[in-house]
């Protein structure tokens, strides 16, 4: 599989199909504050991630996250789904296994995706 590999043409991004996320995993703690917010709020990072993504409303999307308290990779690993789906990033780890384990962390690397490609 390839990594993840961005062309510029004319401020065009283009990105390679089944590609791997620009970050890993772990790669939150390059963007401090990023990783700040996810760590102590993950809830609002994943509700900014689930709006731009899904459309869906951010106070919605927060209030379940929390609501689930301990376990909220039943409500955030499907939404990371529909993320790879849209975007046709490789599932690297386990979407259930990465945000069982560390939610936060798969919360930012959705979030810094979303920033790499805005850009």
């Amino acid at each position: 599989m390839e990594k993840f590999v961005r062309f510029e043409k004319k401020k065009e991004m283009i990105y390679r199909k089944n590609c791997f996320f620009s970050a890993g995993i772990c790669g939150c703690t390059e963007d401090v504050k990023l990783c700040l917010v996810g760590m102590c709020c993950g809830c609002y990072i994943h509700a900014l991630n689930n709006e731009q993504v899904n459309n869906e409303d951010k106070l919605k999307s927060a209030c379940l996250y929390m609501c689930l308290g301990g376990c909220p990779c039943l409500y955030a690993a499907p939404h990371r789904g529909e993320f790879r789906k849209k975007y046709d990033l490789v599932e690297e780890p386990n979407d259930c296994l990465a945000t069982w384990c560390c939610g936060a962390c798969a919360t930012c690397q959705e979030r810094r995706e979303l920033n790499q490609r805005s850009k």
